[in-house]
C-alpha cells in the first residue's frame, strides 16, 4: 500500500471581534491555547495552536478581529489579522448567526481577493431560535456562497457548516480537520510533533492572567490593561510567579485592586487555577498593579509589551 504523502500548513482563523476564532482554536488541538472571552478583542496577537497526527501538521493562526486604526494599539491589531490573511495556506472565516449579513457583507470584501482556499463558518446557530430566522440564514449563506463562486473562480469547491462552537461536536472537528488536510499542501512538519503551540509556559501564563483580567473586570477597563510576567522561576518544587497588571489611568488602579484588595485577589485565584492547571503543579503568583499613562498611544510602551510590527 502505498504510504500518504505529509501535509502541512499555516490556517488562519479569521472574522470579526467575537465570531468564536479563539474558541474554535481550542477546540480543534483540543488544548487552551487562546484566550476566551465573551468581550470582544480579546485577543491581541497572532496565536498558533499546533494539530498533529501521522501524516499532518495544521498550524492554526488565531487573529485578532477585524479593526482599523491608524496609531496606537489598535494599528498593531489591525496588522496581526492582516499579516494573518496574507501568511495562510487556508483561510476559515467565522461568522455570527445573530449577525449574519453585516459579517457576511465584511468577509466578501476579503474572501473574493484571497488567493488561498477558503471555508467558512456560521456560528452562534444556537442563538437563533426562529425556525424563519435560521431558514433566512441558510438561504443568505447559499446566496453568499454562490456570488463567491462566481467571483472567485479558483475557489469553486468553498464549504460551509452552521454550528455552535459552545457545544461539542467532534463530527464537525473531524469533518473540519479532514477538509483542512485535503487543501493544504505536501510539506514536513514545521514544529516538533510533540508541542501543541509555538508560546512558551511562560507566555500561555501572561495570556491566563489576562483572560482573568477580561474575564472579572466590567466595562472598558480590560482593554486598557496589559500583563508583564516579571518573574518566573522554579524554587524546589513550586513555580514563583511575579507578574504587573498594568493600567492606562490612575483612577482603573482602585477598580482592578477592588475594595479591600477583592479584586485583585479575584484574579489571582483564577489566573492561579488556570495556570497550575496547564503546568499541572502548585505555583505561588504575586501580583502588581501599575499605572503608565495612556500605554495605549505610546510607541515606548507598545515596542516594551511587544504590540509592534515587526517586518
Amino acid at each position: 500500500m502505498k504510504e500518504k504523502k505529509h501535509k502541512s500548513g499555516f490556517v488562519s482563523l479569521v472574522g470579526p471581534s467575537n465570531a468564536g476564532k479563539s474558541t474554535l482554536c481550542n477546540f480543534l488541538i483540543q488544548e487552551k491555547v487562546s484566550i476566551v472571552s465573551t468581550k470582544v478583542q480579546s485577543t491581541r496577537q497572532r496565536v498558533k495552536g499546533i494539530y498533529n497526527d501521522k501524516n499532518s501538521q495544521l498550524v492554526f493562526v488565531d487573529a485578532p478581529g477585524f479593526i482599523y486604526a491608524k496609531k496606537g494599539l489598535n494599528s498593531f491589531l489591525q496588522s496581526e489579522w492582516e499579516g494573518a490573511l496574507k501568511d495562510a495556506d487556508c483561510l476559515v472565516f467565522l461568522a455570527r448567526a445573530n449577525h449574519i449579513k453585516k459579517d457576511l457583507d465584511y468577509i466578501e470584501n476579503f474572501l473574493i481577493y484571497s488567493k488561498q482556499p477558503c471555508l467558512l463558518i456560521i456560528n452562534k446557530m444556537d442563538l437563533v431560535k426562529d425556525k424563519d430566522k435560521i431558514l433566512e440564514i441558510q438561504s443568505m449563506s447559499d446566496l453568499f456562497i454562490k456570488k463567491i463562486k462566481e467571483k472567485k473562480t479558483d475557489n469553486k469547491d468553498i464549504k460551509t457548516w452552521f454550528v455552535s462552537l459552545s457545544k461539542d461536536n467532534d463530527s464537525f472537528r473531524e469533518e473540519l480537520l479532514k477538509n483542512i488536510t485535503n487543501i493544504l499542501p505536501e510539506s514536513p512538519a514545521f514544529y516538533d510533533k510533540e508541542i501543541y503551540t509555538s508560546q512558551s509556559m511562560r507566555d500561555l501564563g501572561q495570556e491566563y492572567i489576562r483572560e482573568s483580567c477580561f474575564n472579572l473586570l466590567s466595562q472598558e477597563l480590560p482593554y486598557s490593561l496589559v500583563v508583564q510576567i516579571r518573574k518566573w522561576q522554579k524554587v524546589k518544587s513550586i513555580y514563583h510567579i511575579y507578574a504587573d497588571l498594568i493600567v492606562s489611568r490612575e483612577s482603573h488602579k482602585g477598580i482592578v485592586v477592588g475594595k479591600n484588595g477583592s479584586m485583585i485577589k479575584k484574579i489571582g485565584q483564577n489566573s492561579r487555577a488556570l495556570i497550575e492547571k496547564m503546568l499541572d503543579e502548585k505555583i505561588f503568583l504575586k501580583l502588581f498593579v501599575k499605572v503608565r499613562e495612556d500605554w495605549e498611544d505610546q510607541d515606548s510602551f507598545l515596542k516594551e509589551y511587544k504590540y509592534t510590527q515587526t517586518k
